[in-house]
């Protein structure tokens, strides 16, 4: 999974992807959601 978020953030120009766990963020715009594409990306990969 990590090589397929480095392969989304580098492709997308990002300067870091987080991880959210235990709802520890607490605003986000949703066009900086790439989770759909990360997981699109690896079922492409490991499928």
């Amino acid at each position: 999974m990590k090589g397929v978020i480095a392969e989304v953030g580098a492709a997308g120009g990002y300067d870091l992807v987080l991880e959210i766990q235990a709802n520890r963020l607490l605003f986000a715009k949703d066009h900086l959601d790439i989770t759909n594409e990360v997981i699109r990306k690896y079922n492409v990969k490991y499928k």
